[in-house]
C-alpha cells in the first residue's frame, strides 16, 4: 500500500550490494538506458538508485524489486529471491526502537540549551506532533535535504534525547520523513507551547524563554531557516534568504527575534525576506546554517556571484554524496 506522500507500506527486500549492483548494471547495459531513464522506468529518483541502492545497499520495496527483476528476462529469479531477505513493513521502527518503550529510555534535555533551541526551530519549520501525541515527524526533500537529515538531524535528535529516530524515504516523490515515537517527548514539547496536529490551528510561535536569550534566538532561527527557508537568486540584489511562514503568530515572533539580533528583515504575510549580500553575509556570520544545501548555495554565490538553481544544487549534492560514499567504501 502506498501513502499519499509516496511511501510504501509493504515488505522491504534486503539484498547484498554486490548482487543489486550486478542486477541493475546488467539491466542498464542490456537495455542501453541512462541512469535517468532507468530510474524513470522504476518511478524513482536517480539518487535512490545510484546512492541509496548501489552505494549504500538500502532496502527496496517488494513491488519495486519485482518490477526491477521483470526488466531482465535472463535473470535467475528463483536463485535471487532465495538469497534475498524480506523484512516486515515496520522493520525500520523496530530496528530504531521507535515504540512505546521510548517513553522509558528517552532523556529530556535542558530546554535552554543551544541544541534544543535549534531543534525547536526545526520543529517550527517542518515538524509536527501527531494528533494522538504518539510522537512527532519532520519532513523534507529526499535529495536536497538528504545530507542534512542523515548527518545532522539524526545526530542532533540522538544527542538531545538518547534515541535514534527513523528516516523513511519515499520512492515516488522526493520526500524524506524523520519520525520518533514518544508520548513523553510530545507532552514535553506541548508544555513548551508547541501545538499538536495541524500547526496552523494552534498558536505557533518562538517561546519566550528562547526570545530572552541571544544565543538561543540564533540557534532557533537557524533551525527554522534550515527547514523552511531557502537561499535563492534575486533580480536586483542577486541573492536573498526567504523563510516561508504562513502562521501569523509565528511570523510576529520571528520578527521580534530578528529585531533582538539587530537584523533588518522584510516581512510580509507569507514569510520573511532578507535581501542583499551584506545582509546575507551578516546572517551566515551571526546565525549560520547546518544544512549543506544552504551552505553550497552561499559558497557558490561568493565564488561566482550567482546563486545555483535548485537543480544545480541537487547535482552538487548528489556528486558530493557519490564521492563520499566511494571514499568510505574504499576505506
Amino acid at each position: 500500500m502506498k501513502t499519499p506522500d509516496g511511501r510504501f507500506i509493504e515488505k522491504r527486500v534486503k539484498i547484498s550490494k554486490r548482487q543489486i549492483n550486478i542486477i541493475i548494471k546488467n539491466i542498464k547495459t542490456k537495455n542501453n538506458l541512462t541512469w535517468k531513464e532507468l530510474s524513470k522506468m522504476l518511478g524513482l529518483s536517480v539518487q535512490t538508485v545510484r546512492v541509496d541502492w548501489l552505494k549504500k545497499g538500502n532496502t527496496i520495496p517488494e513491488s519495486i524489486f519485482k518490477k526491477l527483476l521483470s526488466l531482465d528476462k535472463t535473470l535467475q529469479k528463483d536463485k535471487i529471491l532465495k538469497r534475498a531477505s524480506f523484512l516486515n513493513p515496520s522493520w525500520g521502527q523496530e530496528k530504531g526502537g521507535n515504540t512505546s518503550r521510548n517513553n522509558k529510555s528517552i532523556t529530556l534535555p535542558d530546554k535552554k540549551s543551544i541544541d534544543f533551541a535549534e531543534f525547536y526551530g526545526i520543529m517550527l519549520g517542518d515538524g509536527c506532533i501527531y494528533s494522538n501525541i504518539s510522537g512527532f515527524c519532520i519532513s523534507g526533500d529526499s535529495i536536497s535535504d538528504k545530507k542534512y537529515y542523515e548527518e545532522h538531524l539524526k545526530k542532533l535528535i540522538f544527542k538531545l534525547f538518547g534515541i535514534e529516530p527513523n528516516l523513511c524515504y519515499s520512492n515516488h516523490v522526493n520526500s524524506v520523513r524523520c519520525s520518533f515515537y514518544s508520548r513523553k517527548l510530545s507532552k514535553f514539547l506541548m508544555k513548551l507551547g508547541f501545538p499538536k496536529g495541524r500547526k496552523s490551528l494552534g498558536k505557533l510561535q518562538i517561546p519566550n524563554f528562547i526570545l530572552k536569550d541571544f544565543n538561543l534566538i540564533k540557534a532557533c532561527l537557524r533551525g527554522l531557516n534550515d527547514t523552511d527557508g531557502t537561499v535563492c537568486a534575486h533580480p536586483n540584489s542577486k541573492i536573498m534568504i526567504q523563510i516561508s511562514i504562513t502562521v501569523p503568530s509565528l511570523l510576529n515572533s520571528c520578527k521580534r527575534a530578528f529585531d533582538k539580533l539587530g537584523m533588518k528583515v522584510g516581512a510580509y504575510n507569507k514569510g520573511i525576506n532578507i535581501y542583499g549580500q551584506s545582509k546575507i553575509n551578516q546572517y551566515f556570520e551571526l546565525i549560520g546554517s547546518s544544512n549543506p544545501k544552504h551552505l553550497i548555495k552561499y559558497k557558490k554565490f561568493l565564488e561566482t556571484g550567482k546563486v545555483p538553481s535548485k537543480q544545480e544544487t541537487e547535482s552538487f549534492l548528489i556528486k558530493q554524496n557519490l564521492q563520499e560514499s566511494g571514499s568510505s567504501s574504499i576505506g
